[in-house]
């Protein structure tokens, strides 16, 4: 089972970049927007909608901001590299046998889950059991590994969101200073 595992998420990844590059050749050769005249106000209607002006107002930010938004591409992707390399980094730190491909993987797929549960607040539990069932895909069943990745990705979670609150403190107070 283990050994397929591999080819599949090459597969996935192909696909996935497949799909970024019909993405970018619809952006750069589609000119004009559809009209939308669909009345109907059924739930999957309203969603496929809400998704179609999604897909046009980035087509409209992209041809008219151009230079805008391949630097906020560049820096999700940043986001995502780098969100990867700390899953990878912190495996290989304890000592586990896996690749950078892997880290990717891992973070993707539990990014996925998270937006999945985004409806929990703080996402409690969600990014944890992400993190042991994504593991176990790869082949990592230690409960002490998975236990120790996500209190480490939930302790930087914590540290940044200490480092923002306190210059929010610091920044509000100067304008305090300032106003009165």
């Amino acid at each position: 089972m283990m050994q397929y595992t591999g080819y599949a998420i090459y597969v996935v990844c192909v696909v996935l970049l497949l799909f970024v590059v019909l993405i970018f050749y619809w952006l750069v050769s589609t000119k004009t927007t559809p009209k939308n005249n669909s009345a109907d106000t059924s739930f999957v209607s309203k969603a496929k909608n809400q998704l179609q002006k999604l897909l046009w107002d980035t087509k409209d930010f992209y041809q008219q901001q151009n230079k805008v938004f391949w630097y906020s591409y560049l820096l999700f992707a940043l986001h995502w590299l780098i969100g990867s390399l700390e899953f990878y980094l912190i495996l290989k730190f304890l000592a586990v046998d896996v690749r950078v491909i892997h880290g990717l993987i891992l973070d993707m797929s539990v990014i996925l889950f998270k937006s999945a549960g985004a409806f929990i607040p703080g996402q409690l539990g969600v990014e944890e059991i992400s993190n042991k069932l994504l593991l176990s895909t790869i082949g990592i069943s230690g409960g002490s590994i998975w236990l120790s990745v996500s209190l480490l990705r939930r302790g930087r979670q914590v540290f940044w969101t200490a480092i923002g609150a306190i210059f929010y403190l610091c920044i509000k107070r100067k304008t305090i200073h300032v106003t009165i």
